[in-house]
Parts: structure tokens; C-alpha cells; sequence
């Protein structure tokens, strides 16, 4: 195996390993806090919560759970846009104009959905 496909495998275990133990312990810690709480609404209804970045960091300092959980779903995203944003780095340096580029769209488009996305 090539340098660059074990660099690539290694940071989407890592970012995957890392991702799913905070959205764990966020878990944990919903349950511990909200595990025997009756919902009086025998229909669940869509509700809408907003999280800001800055919100969500405010909550991780004081171990709010659902600030953790979104940290970790952060983290799984972020995790995929280092992988692309290697894959492109890899392309540039084999010359290939192509797939450069392509991966390059695909990071853009990641992007764009973030922040555009409802």
C-alpha cells in the first residue's frame, strides 16, 4: 500500500473512532440526566432545535449532553471533508488534473451543504 491510501485510512478511522466515542458519552450523559423522564406527548412531534457552532462549544464546557452529541456528528463531518481535502492533495501531486478537480467540487459541495443546507 501506497504512503497516501494508509494516511487516508488512518484519519478516517481516527475521525470515525473519535466521532462515535463523544456521540457515546454524550449519550451516556443524556440518559443519565434524561433516562427516566416520562414524555407526556404520546405522539412524538418534530421539533426544532438550533445549534450554533458557538452555542455548541459553550455547551461542551459545562458537559451539556446534546452539545456533545452534535460535537461528535461535528467531528464525523469534519473527518470527511480531511478526506477529501487529502484525496485532492494526493491528486495534485500525481498530476491528475481530473480527479484534482473532482475532488476538489466534492469538497465545495460538502461545504456549500453545510452552511446552505436546511
Amino acid at each position: 500500500m501506497k504512503i497516501s491510501d494508509i494516511l487516508i485510512g488512518r484519519v478516517l478511522l481516527i475521525g470515525v473512532l473519535i466521532s462515535a466515542s463523544v456521540v457515546f458519552f454524550g449519550g451516556t450523559l443524556f440518559l443519565i440526566q434524561h433516562g427516566i423522564e416520562i414524555h407526556s406527548n404520546p405522539i412524538f412531534s418534530k421539533t426544532q432545535v438550533v445549534f450554533s457552532f458557538h452555542s455548541m462549544m459553550v455547551g461542551i464546557l459545562h458537559l451539556e449532553p446534546r452539545s456533545l452529541i452534535m460535537l461528535g456528528l461535528f467531528t464525523l463531518l469534519l473527518t470527511q471533508w480531511v478526506r477529501v481535502f487529502l484525496t485532492a492533495w494526493y491528486f495534485i501531486e500525481k498530476k491528475e488534473k481530473f480527479y484534482f478537480w473532482t475532488s476538489i467540487f466534492v469538497f465545495v459541495m460538502l461545504i456549500y451543504s453545510i452552511w446552505n443546507g436546511s
